[in-house]
C-alpha cells in the first residue's frame, strides 16, 4: 500500500504533466487538503537543494503558497532520488513550514508519517524531539517523556552529534516549562552549547531560552543582552523564527526595564515581521505585552483590544502558553476596572490550562479572592503559588552548596597556579640543556610533550573554572529569587493569619507570634538581598570611573535621612582638602559608606548617636576614609569575626541585619586593590578606616 505522501508525489507530478499551459499550475496539499493556485511565471528548481533555497527565498517575503510549493518539489526530487536523510529533511522543512503558519496539528502528521518510513537511528530521534516542539508549543506534555526517552535510546553513545543537543535543548524545554525545574533546565542548555557543530539556529534558540529563565530570576539585563546577540545573529543568517523570538524576548526584557519606548519598539518590528513573512508562531504573546503596556498607561480600552486579540490568534493556533500570558492580563485589566468576578474569570482559565513558573496568576487570583472574602479559595491559592516555587529543585536555596560552590572555584584557581608555574620551571629546564647538542633533540621533544600536555590541562582547567563561575552566578539569582518567594508567602500568611484570627479576636501573644514571623521574614529578606550584592560583587567585572565625593555624600545622607531621624542620630561629612573626585566606581562607594555609617547608628546605644566621616588624600596618592562613631564599640577578638560573612555579634531577629554588610564593604575594597581595617577599644566607638 502507497503511503500518502508517495500519492501525493504521484498526483503531483501527473497534475504538472496534464496542466495546460494556462497562467497557472495546481499543486496538491501533502494531506489531501485543497489544491492551491501557483503563478506558473515562478522558476522552477532544477534540483533538491535549489527547490529549498527557493522555499526559504519565498518564505521571506510573504508568498507562502509558492514558499509550500517549492517545499513539495523538494520532497518530489528526495523521493525521485530514494535519499531518505534528504526525504526526511524535506518532510522537516514543510512540517516546519506549517508551523510558522501555527498549524501545529498538520507538521505533527508530517512527523508522524515520517517516522513510520524513516529507518535511521539519529533521523528518527529528530523527528521524535521535532514532536516535543509541538508538545512546547500547544502545551500538550503527555506525550513529551516518552519522545524525549526514544530519542536517547536511538541516539546511544553518539553523544557529541547536533542530534544530541537538539536533544537537552527540548529536554531542557520540558524541565523549565512542564516541571518548572530551572536548574535541570540549565544544566540541559549548558550541555547542548558545548556540543561542538550546532547550528547557528540552535544556538540562537537556546539563548533565547536562556534568556526566559534570566527573567524569571529577574536579571532582565543579561535576558537582553542575549536577545540582542541573537537578533544580530538571526538578521546575518536570515533566520525569520529566529529573529521573531528575538524580538519577543527584547520587548519583555525593556518592559521588565521600563524601557517603554523600547518595548513598544519591538513589539512593531514583530507585527512587521508577521505582516511581512506570515510567521505567527506564539504570535499572541506580542498582544499580551501590548496590552501590559498600555495597562501601565492606563489606556484601559486599548489594552483590552490588544489583549483579546492575543486570545483570538492563540485560540486559533492552539497556542496554550501565550492564551495564558493573555489570561493573566485580562485579569490583571479587570481587577484595575474593580470588576473582580470577571477578573477571576479570567485567572480561573489561566489556571486550567497550567501555568508556568514564569507567570504570575495564583497570587494575584488570591488577592481577588480574599478581597471578596472567600478566605478558603485565597488559601489554597496561595499554598500552590508557594508549593510551585518550593518544587524548584531544593538545592537552589541552600546556602552551604553555595559555599561548597566558592570553595571549588578556589581550589581550582590555586591548580590552575600550580599548573601556570610548572609551565615557567618547564621553559626553564629547557633553557639549561640547550649547551648539550646530543641532548637537544631529545630534551626538546619531551619538554614540548610536558608542555603541550600541561596546555591542554590548564585548558581544560580554565574551561572548567569558567563553568564553576557561571553555575554560581546562575545559582545566586535563582537562589535570590526562590528564596524571595517563600518570604513573600510568609508575609501573605501570616496577614491573612492576622484577619481570620481578628475575626474571633486575637490574644495578645497570638499578636506577639505573628510580629515575630514578620521580623523574622525581614531578616531573610535582607540577607537574600545582600547574598545577591556579595555574589555580584565577588565574580562581576569591574568598572572604573570619575566619582564626585559631594554628590556621593548627599546620595548616603539622602538615602539614610529616615533612619537618622528615627535614631534621633547627626551624620557629618569633613574633606578639609577638599577633594573634589576619586577614580573607583559610585555604586561601590555609596554602598561602602551607607553600610559602615548605618552600622555606626543601628549598634548605639547614646540617646544623640554620632558618625563622622572624613576623607584625605595620601603622599601615594591613594584616598583615605575614616568613619567614626559613638556607638557600642567592639572589642579587639571580634575584630576578624565581623568581616567574616553571615557573622553578627548580635541576634540577627534583633537587628534585622544579614551578617553580610561588611563583609561586602571589604570584598569590594579588595577587588578595587583597597583595604578595611577597624579599631575600637570595646567601649567608646569603633572606627572605620579604608583606603582606595
Amino acid at each position: 500500500m502507497m503511503s500518502i505522501i508517495t500519492k501525493v508525489v504521484l498526483l503531483s507530478l501527473v497534475i504538472c504533466i496534464a496542466a495546460p499551459a494556462a497562467t497557472q499550475t495546481l499543486v496538491p496539499q501533502e494531506d489531501g487538503g485543497n489544491i492551491i493556485p501557483i503563478d506558473e511565471q515562478l522558476p522552477f528548481p532544477e534540483n533538491y537543494d535549489l527547490a529549498l533555497k527557493f522555499m526559504k527565498k519565498q518564505q521571506a517575503i510573504n508568498q507562502q503558497a509558492a514558499a509550500y510549493y517549492y517545499g513539495q518539489q523538494a520532497l518530489r526530487f528526495a523521493r525521485n532520488n530514494k535519499d531518505e536523510p534528504l526525504i526526511i529533511e524535506a518532510i522537516q522543512a514543510i512540517a516546519r513550514f506549517h508551523q510558522t503558519q501555527g498549524q501545529y496539528d498538520r507538521a505533527d502528521s508530517l512527523y508522524l508519517q515520517g517516522l513510520a518510513y524513516v529507518t535511521q537511528p539519529l533521523q528518527k530521534a529528530s523527528l521524535y524531539l521535532d514532536r516535543v516542539g509541538i508538545g512546547a508549543r500547544t502545551r500538550n506534555w503527555q506525550e513529551t517523556p516518552a519522545h524525549l526517552q526514544k530519542a536517547r535510546e536511538l541516539i546511544g553513545q553518539d553523544t557529541l552529534s547536533p542530534t544530541m543537543a537538539n536533544y537537552h535543548f527540548r529536554a531542557g524545554v520540558y524541565e523549565f516549562e512542564a516541571k518548572q525545574n530551572m536548574v535541570e533546565a540549565l544544566v540541559h542548555y549548558q550541555q547542548a552549547k558545548k556540543i561542538k557543530g550546532i547550528t547557528t539556529r540552535a544556538r540562537t534558540s537556546i539563548n533565547n531560552n536562556l534568556g526566559i529563565i534570566y527573567g524569571a530570576v529577574n536579571d532582565f539585563e543579561k535576558a537582553y543582552s542575549l536577545n540582542e546577540e541573537n537578533l544580530k545573529i538571526a538578521i546575518e543568517e536570515k533566520d525569520l523564527m529566529g529573529e521573531l523570538f528575538s524580538y519577543y524576548g527584547l520587548a519583555f526584557s525593556a518592559g521588565m526595564l521600563d524601557d517603554d519606548t523600547s518595548l513598544m519598539h519591538y513589539c512593531q518590528k514583530a507585527i512587521d515581521l508577521h505582516n511581512t513573512t506570515g510567521i505567527s508562531t506564539a504570535f499572541g504573546y506580542v498582544y499580551s505585552l501590548m496590552g501590559e503596556y498600555y495597562m501601565n498607561q492606563n489606556q484601559l480600552d486599548s489594552a483590552n483590544f490588544y489583549l483579546q486579540k492575543g486570545i483570538a490568534i492563540s485560540k486559533e493556533q492552539g497556542e496554550n502558553k501565550e492564551l495564558v500570558d493573555c489570561y493573566q492580563g485580562m485579569m490583571k485589566l479587570h481587577s484595575l476596572k474593580n470588576e473582580d468576578v470577571i477578573a477571576i474569570e479570567y485567572g480561573e482559565l489561566g489556571l486550567q490550562l497550567g501555568t508556568r513558573v514564569d507567570h504570575e496568576i495564583e497570587e494575584p487570583l488570591a488577592a481577588l479572592y480574599e478581597k471578596r472574602g472567600n478566605y478558603q479559595r485565597a488559601y489554597a491559592l496561595l499554598r500552590k503559588s508557594w508549593t510551585k516555587q518550593a518544587e524548584l529543585d531544593q538545592s537552589k536555596t541552600n546556602i552551604s552548596l553555595m559555599a561548597k560552590l566558592l570553595e571549588g572555584r578556589f581550589e581550582q584557581e590555586r591548580t590552575q597556579q600550580a599548573l601556570e608555574h610548572q609551565q615557567t620551571l618547564t621553559k626553564q629546564r629547557f633553557t639549561l640543556v640547550t649547551s648539550a647538542l646530543a641532548l637537544l633533540i631529545f630534551l626538546t621533544l619531551l619538554m614540548l610533550f610536558l608542555q603541550a600536555r600541561s596546555r591542554r590541562k590548564l585548558q581544560k582547567l580554565n574551561r572548567s573554572l569558567t563553568e564553576s563561575n557561571d553555575a554560581l552566578m546562575q545559582f545566586a539569582y535563582i537562589t535570590s529569587h526562590d528564596l524571595k518567594e517563600p518570604v513573600r508567602n510568609i508575609t501573605s500568611f501570616s496577614g491573612l493569619l492576622k484577619r481570620r484570627l481578628a475575626e474571633r479576636g486575637i490574644t495578645t501573644e497570638e499578636t506577639d507570634f505573628l510580629n515575630f514571623i514578620t521580623s523574622n521574614a525581614v531578616v531573610l529578606k535582607e540577607i537574600v538581598d545582600s547574598l545577591q550584592v556579595f555574589t555580584k560583587i565577588s565574580f562581576g567585572e569591574l568598572e572604573h570611573e570619575a566619582v564626585a565625593l559631594k554628590e556621593v555624600f548627599q546620595t548616603v545622607e539622602n538615602n539614610l535621612q529616615q533612619f537618622i531621624l528615627e535614631t534621633n542620630g547627626r551624620l557629618t561629612f569633613h574633606n578639609p582638602q577638599q577633594i573634589k573626585k576619586i577614580f573607583f566606581t559610585r555604586p561601590m562607594l555609596v554602598l561602602v559608606l551607607q553600610n559602615l555609617i548605618q552600622n555606626g547608628f543601628k549598634y548605639n546605644e547614646s540617646d544623640h548617636p554620632e558618625v563622622t566621616v572624613h576623607v584625605a588624600t595620601s603622599t601615594k596618592g591613594k584616598t583615605f576614609f575614616q568613619v567614626n562613631d559613638n556607638g557600642i564599640g567592639i572589642e579587639e577578638e571580634y575584630f576578624e569575626r565581623i568581616f567574616t560573612p553571615f557573622k553578627t555579634l548580635t541576634n540577627k531577629s534583633i537587628t534585622q541585619s544579614s551578617g553580610l554588610g561588611l563583609s561586602i564593604c571589604k570584598t569590594i575594597l579588595e577587588r578595587y586593590g583597597g583595604s578595611i581595617h577597624v579599631a575600637s577599644d570595646g567601649k567608646n566607638g569603633s572606627t572605620f578606616s579604608f583606603w582606595i
